[in-house]
């Protein structure tokens, strides 16, 4: 019997390089970064140093976002030195990124992930930087991983940049949005209209209240009044600690969302709802 020549499926990434070090312990792993207090970004911080190859992928955890009695509402920008140093501009803008406790005893519970199919040139250097709504500077935490190298590379997708509709840095949060009550769907509101075409897309939603209710939440994102075919519903829960956890699609969000598309959220929670703040990311 002779050889069968067979390609698996999917990219087969062969290269992948994350910030997940040091000994392993109960706190998040990954980068401190600093976040700054009453909306001002807090210093940049150094996350990933000049990648060894071409990035097709991605992954960002963030948590650890959290101040009792307080506004936790925060963004993050990604940040890249194309020239490997330190001398950052942005790569993604106004991560929304608030309110993601440490988990109970402080153990490893990141609540902010996202994943983008988004080129990154090898020697570069990617950085992070943090603002937040209240008061108080806290420590945001952030994992990276990201791929390369796609053995089959017609397998995978990718694109040059990251829109980000619906933010509004002034206030380090996304746009205004109250779910329905007791499982009941609000109506679809607008996020924001995109500038580019979308071929991946990401949703982002935190609380906005620095007196937070233990409520669990249902979001969906949405095009002319009706859920994007293809999104996923995203479950979100919230404590009374001013902390919140979320569950939803572990891959990215494969879309086809033409420029000048008016991008809308609708949500329902398991009471009386608080309001919320919510922001969109596009790959294109």
């Amino acid at each position: 019997m002779g050889l069968i020549s067979q390609r698996f499926g999917g990219p087969c990434w062969q290269f992948e390089v994350d910030n997940i070090t040091g000994t392993p312990g109960a706190a998040i792993p990954g980068t401190g970064v600093p976040s700054g207090s009453a909306n001002g970004d807090g210093a940049n911080a150094n996350v990933i140093s000049a990648l060894a190859a071409d990035v097709c992928y991605v992954v960002l955890a963030i948590s650890d976002i959290v101040t009792a009695a307080e506004d936790n509402s925060a963004l993050m920008d990604i940040l890249i030195d194309r020239a490997g140093g330190t001398s950052y501009s942005s790569l993604i803008d106004d991560l929304v990124c608030g309110f993601g406790g440490g988990g109970s005893g402080g153990t490893a519970n990141p609540v902010h992930i996202y994943h983008f199919p988004l080129w990154i040139p090898a020697g570069a250097s990617i950085g992070a930087r943090c603002r937040k709504t209240g008061a108080t500077a806290t420590t945001a935490r952030l994992a990276m991983w990201l791929y390369g190298r796609p053995r089959n590379p017609d397998a995978w997708w990718c694109g040059q940049g990251v829109e980000s509709v619906g933010v509004v840095a002034a206030t380090s949060k996304g746009t205004a949005h109250t779910p329905g009550n007791s499982g009941a769907f609000s109506s679809f509101a607008t996020i924001g209209t995109t500038t580019r075409r979308f071929g991946s897309v990401q949703l982002g939603m935190q609380s906005g209240q620095s007196v937070q209710n233990a409520l669990s939440y249902h979001w969906q994102l949405g095009l002319g009044g009706a859920q994007i075919p293809g999104t996923p519903t995203v479950h979100e829960s919230e404590s009374t600690g001013e902390a919140m956890s979320r569950h939803g699609p572990s891959t990215p969000i494969w879309c086809d969302i033409p420029g000048g598309s008016t991008l809308q959220t609708r949500a329902t929670c398991s009471g009386t709802a608080q309001a919320h703040n919510v922001a969109a990311y596009g790959v294109y």
